[in-house]
């Protein structure tokens, strides 16, 4: 049975990357136990205090962060607890595009659906899924208390649907839409449902446009919300007349035969998306924009190696090393073309004459000549960055929480 309780041993268990956020990795006995004493005095039988939540952007939307590692602490738990009654697991982003190269793979006619829901997180019902997780009786009245008490914060109630940047949010959403998933993996010539967040893709053995429709007539009778933006993609296999088509899909770009032959498998290639490519190119202006007016030259370097290499996000609970980055991001790939492109920009980009990068170079240039000829000088460190050698090499870096946040403050 699951120990669901707000105590000090199973907030050990959750503590990890929280102190390292909040205490710059203090985990001593006595920080604990002040976080310990802290959360107490906010804890009670018919109620948890929670502090007003810290405002911040979320891939551009507006989001929230815990104040302070008692109050996340408690959410994590709350969360923890709740994926395990409720048996939520969230989608593998790996997993779904590895399946759906596999089934443009085959060789048998096929119609493809891509779908994006319209502001997802703003548009779920948040009170009707925490009424039904409190109706369920599973959780313990500690932890119905807690998240009561989190749904009731001013800033919550103000929120529209979700909170973006709170992992129970995640959770949430997946309780909310797991009817809806389970009812469209059931509609007859559905042969593959993947959803990722909100993107979903579908392959179908009918006209998609049918499909389509169920989908629509599920939202409306599950009572969801919910409508599809115009990032819809269809493939009719007896309508497309095209020899080849591409299909954007978290975060990779796939161009597959439309008309293969029968007793071979369909030809594919598997890409960075134009989207993606497009933020790299920009983080990388926006990186050289940043040291010239900060004139951080270790900032620079970090931010290029970020981009061009690997690095390691630590897990919360069970502390698994997950990595991130040009390979980890896009290990499917079956062409490093993009890559050598991404290298040619960034090559041409550090001797052009755009004026922040010219004048950042120019100090680079300038930090070398007055500190005499190095071995590894600025210079060549900035000229050796390549993208398809972290790719290849699948190239680590180290980042503390503190760097990742100076690196990413400029994007």
């Amino acid at each position: 049975m699951l120990n669901q309780s707000i105590n000090e041993k199973n907030l050990k268990l959750l503590k990890g990357r929280t102190f390292q956020k909040f205490l710059k990795g203090n985990d001593s006995e006595s920080a604990f136990t002040k976080v310990l004493d802290d959360l107490n005095n906010k804890l009670s039988d018919s109620a948890y205090a929670f502090d007003d939540f810290v405002p911040k952007m979320v891939n551009g939307k507006p989001g929230y962060d815990c104040a302070n590692p008692e109050d996340e602490l408690v959410l994590k738990k709350l969360n923890d607890n709740i994926k395990r009654l409720f048996k939520v697991k969230t989608s593998d982003r790996h997993a779904i595009v590895k399946q759906t190269i596999s089934l443009l793979q085959d060789s048998q006619p096929i119609s493809i659906i891509r779908l994006d829901i319209k502001h997802f997180y703003e548009n779920i019902d948040r009170n009707k899924i925490i009424s039904f997780v409190n109706n369920e009786w599973l959780l313990s009245h500690q932890n119905r208390m807690i998240l009561k008490s989190f749904n009731e914060s001013s800033q919550i109630t103000s929120t529209p649907g979700l909170p973006r940047g709170l992992s129970i949010s995640s959770t949430l959403s997946e309780l909310g839409l797991r009817k809806f998933d389970s009812k469209v993996r059931k509609i007859k010539d559905v042969y593959f449902y993947g959803r990722f967040v909100d993107d979903m893709v579908i392959f179908c053995t009918k006209n998609p446009g049918e499909i389509i429709d169920e989908i629509s007539d599920l939202l409306t009778d599950l009572d969801l919300n919910l409508e599809f933006n115009d990032k819809t993609f269809i493939f009719n296999a007896e309508a497309d007349n095209k020899k080849t088509e591409f299909i954007d899909y978290l975060g990779y770009k796939i161009k597959f035969e439309t008309s293969p032959e029968q007793t071979k498998p369909r030809e594919l290639t598997v890409q960075i998306s134009d989207k993606k490519i497009h933020k790299i190119k920009d983080r990388l202006h926006k990186s050289f924009r940043s040291y010239l007016r900060t004139r951080t030259f270790d900032l620079l370097l970090a931010r290029l190696k970020f981009l061009t290499g690997n690095q390691y996000i630590i897990g919360d609970i069970d502390r698994t090393k997950l990595k991130s980055g040009i390979y980890y991001n896009y290990p499917l790939l079956t062409t490093n073309f993009q890559l050598k492109q991404l290298d040619t920009f960034y090559q041409k980009l550090i001797i052009s004459k755009a004026p922040h990068i010219e004048k950042s170079m120019s100090m680079i240039k300038k930090h070398n000549s007055t500190g005499g000829v190095k071995k590894n000088s600025r210079l060549q460190q900035i000229q050796r960055m390549s993208f398809s050698f972290g790719f290849e090499q699948k190239i680590m870096n180290s980042f503390d929480r503190k760097i990742s946040r100076k690196i990413k403050g400029c994007w």
